[in-house]
């Protein structure tokens, strides 16, 4: 046999904005409608549905999730930009809010328009 078998799991992208939602209840205890989506070839994210969700609040998920400085680049409106509150939430803070929810890791995704592939699962 010619290279490894790994494991992996495809989730539909209602799947997905459920799985975050509900990590967002958990943590936040506020009930945020959720849709993910691919956004680009390899980029993917979660658009807040009736919901603009505070800076404050997004630091204060961040910090819940212990993000790195990546993850906080990617998630925190800049200063000149002056946003006070955000409509989206980014492909770093998504993976983190869906491993959580899945309680497993994984070491790449490939989303695809219906569908978000998860490869080389871990428990």
């Amino acid at each position: 046999m010619i290279g490894q078998e790994i494991k992996a799991r495809k989730i539909g992208w209602l799947e997905v904005g459920s799985a975050i939602k509900s990590e967002l209840k958990n943590l936040l205890g506020k009930d945020i409608e959720c849709v993910a989506s691919r956004e680009d070839y390899d980029y993917w994210g979660v658009r807040l549905v009736g919901y603009e969700m505070p800076v404050t609040e997004v630091e204060l998920l961040l910090n819940m999730l212990e993000a790195d400085e990546e993850m906080r680049d990617e998630s925190i409106p800049l200063p000149e930009d002056k946003q006070a509150a955000v409509r989206s939430i980014g492909m770093q803070m998504c993976r983190a809010l869906l491993r959580k929810a899945m309680h497993c890791g994984w070491a790449l995704e490939l989303p695809e328009k219906e569908k978000l592939w998860l490869l080389d699962m871990t428990e």
